[in-house]
C-alpha cells in the first residue's frame, strides 16, 4: 500500500480517515433533508430515524407527498385532567391537537382502542399552531381543523398509520385535503 508522506504520522492518518468518513455521511444527510421519500433509516446513528414517515395528501385532485419526522406524543403527568397532546412534525409541517382524556398509553397495545376513531386536529393547541407548506406554495397554510384516524398500530418501534383530513380557508374558499399517513411515535414527558 502506498501511503502519502503526510499520512505517515498516526494522528494525521486518523484525522484524514475521520474527514473521509464525514464526507461520506454528509451527502446521505443532504438527500434525506431534500427528499420526502428518502429511506427512513439511512443514518444508523440517528436515534429518531425509525420514526420518520410520510404524509400523502390529495388537494384539488393533485397528490402531494410530505416527509414526517415523527408523531410527537407529549405525555402529561399521571393524575392530571389535562389530556396528552400530539404533533405531527416534519419539514414545513406541524399538525397539533389532544388525544381523548382517557388515553394514557404505556405500550403499543394501549393504542388499539384509538383504531377507527377520529382524533381532532386543532388550528392551535398550546403554543403549537397547525400549519402545512404544500409543494409550490409560497408560504405555510394555516389549518383550521381536521382529524386523523388510526388504521393500524405496530410495536417495536411504535408506529401508526391511517387516514387524515385537513381543512382550511384560502382566498375566501373552504379547502380540504384527504390523505394517508405512516409515521413512528416518539414519546415525551
Amino acid at each position: 500500500m502506498i501511503v502519502p508522506e503526510a499520512l505517515h504520522d498516526r494522528r494525521t492518518f486518523l484525522s484524514a480517515l475521520a474527514a473521509l468518513a464525514l464526507a461520506c455521511v454528509a451527502p446521505a444527510r443532504a438527500v434525506r433533508a431534500g427528499s420526502a421519500t428518502a429511506p427512513a433509516a439511512e443514518d444508523p446513528t440517528d436515534p429518531d430515524a425509525a420514526a420518520r414517515g410520510e404524509l400523502v395528501l390529495r388537494v384539488d385532485g393533485v397528490e402531494s407527498r410530505l416527509a414526517l419526522d415523527a408523531l410527537n406524543h407529549n405525555e402529561v403527568e399521571a393524575g392530571t385532567k389535562t389530556p396528552d397532546s400530539f404533533e405531527f412534525a416534519g419539514p414545513g409541517l406541524l399538525l397539533a391537537g389532544a388525544f381523548p382524556p382517557e388515553f394514557k398509553p404505556n405500550a403499543a397495545a394501549d393504542w388499539k382502542p384509538l383504531v377507527g376513531k377520529p382524533i381532532p386536529i386543532r388550528n392551535k393547541h398550546g403554543d403549537a399552531e397547525s400549519e402545512i407548506t404544500l409543494p409550490d406554495a409560497p408560504q405555510p397554510t394555516k389549518i383550521a381543523s381536521g382529524s386523523f384516524t388510526i388504521g393500524d398500530v405496530k410495536a417495536d418501534p411504535l408506529r401508526i398509520s391511517g387516514k387524515i383530513i385537513l381543512k382550511w380557508r384560502a382566498a375566501g374558499v373552504d379547502k380540504q385535503a384527504d390523505g394517508t399517513f405512516d409515521v413512528g411515535v416518539i414519546r415525551y414527558g
